[in-house]
């Protein structure tokens, strides 16, 4: 199976840039689709994905697209982790975040951290996880992201949950809920009140989880 994707996207790629016409920019966005379509399939076929993203990977070192490379990083990664790989798909989590700090990109760099935090929990790290979910908060307090400050203090008061720190985890809830309560995003904002209610639960507080479930349903 593997032999099969591998010759299927040389040709693919070979046939990229043996278009005479064909510029760098052209084939950035080439890499763009191909890394955006092995995304898309990387947790229902992380095999698939991982030979898709091996050859994007190795032509955007080619052609010297950074941005390229550090997907194709991030999403060969993903694909390891979905196969339960968790320490090489960490190593990979960790190139691609080297890569997008080299180009500047905050939210490559946000998406690499989310996912080496999300590797550290799976290992019991927890306190290196939330390092990095600080580490997320500080650059998107910088660029004034509301949407990624309020997922970065949820992934905070999960990790701290995680530790054990119920009454500080709480208050990250909190204060994630606040700014989600400006957006329109229902989706996020009934998912904390969620959150919430079941640490509750764990404080032995059965009637503020009571509510706090039923808001999270209206």
């Amino acid at each position: 199976m593997y032999r099969t994707y591998l010759v299927l996207f040389t040709i693919t790629f070979i046939s990229i840039i043996n278009l005479k016409n064909a510029s760098c920019k052209s084939l950035e966005k080439q890499i763009d689709s191909l890394n955006s379509y092995a995304y898309s399939i990387s947790s229902s076929n992380h095999a698939k994905a991982f030979v898709i993203v091996d050859s994007v990977l190795s032509l955007s070192v080619n052609i010297g697209y950074t941005k390229g490379e550090a997907d194709a990083l991030r999403i060969k990664g993903l694909s390891l982790f979905y196969g339960i790989q968790y320490s090489q798909a960490l190593l990979l989590f960790i190139k691609s975040q080297e890569k997008y700090k080299q180009i500047g990109d905050t939210i490559g760099l946000c998406n690499a951290n989310n996912l080496i935090a999300t590797v550290y929990s799976y290992q019991g790290f927890h306190e290196k996880a939330l390092e990095k979910h600080r580490e997320n908060l500080a650059i998107r307090r910088i660029i004034n992201d509301q949407e990624g400050i309020s997922m970065s203090l949820n992934n905070i008061a999960v990790t701290l949950r995680s530790l054990g720190k119920l009454h500080e985890s709480l208050n990250y809830y909190r204060f994630s809920l606040e700014i989600i309560a400006k957006s329109d995003d229902i989706r996020s904002y009934g998912r904390v009140l969620n959150n919430i209610g079941n640490l509750f639960l764990e404080l032995h507080q059965p009637d503020s989880a009571f509510l706090y479930f039923q808001k999270s349903l209206t």
